[in-house]
């Protein structure tokens, strides 16, 4: 480890609470954004591999909209992508969720 990592960890401690706070807010707006997508893609009447490519293109937004903030390198613990597409990955289930019971109703 060089003498600059060192200086630039010492200048810029991450607190574990605040990291923790931070991955907690992270997934709670990627879990009520994954719910608002199945809202609209059982809403519009989604079918099939159009419905996960609608959440796919979705999820890519938010994931540019998080890694684009500037200065959030380590806010995350890791890389924002990677953080971001870990919690995509988690809200999916959310997505189908609220997809298949809108299209339900809708469809009803």
């Amino acid at each position: 480890m060089s003498t600059n990592t060192i200086l630039e960890e010492l200048q810029t401690p991450v607190l574990p609470e605040a990291l923790a706070h931070n991955r907690a807010t992270l997934s709670n707006a990627v879990n009520l954004a994954s719910i608002i997508l199945g809202v609209v893609a059982g809403t519009l009447g989604l079918e099939s591999y159009v419905g996960f490519i609608f959440y796919f293109v979705g999820s890519a937004l938010i994931a540019g909209a998080v890694v684009s903030l500037p200065g959030r390198q380590g806010y995350f613990g890791k890389s924002p992508l990677g953080a971001v597409l870990e919690e995509i990955g988690n809200a999916a289930m959310g997505f189908v969720l609220a997809w298949t019971l809108i299209f339900g109703i809708v469809r009803s």
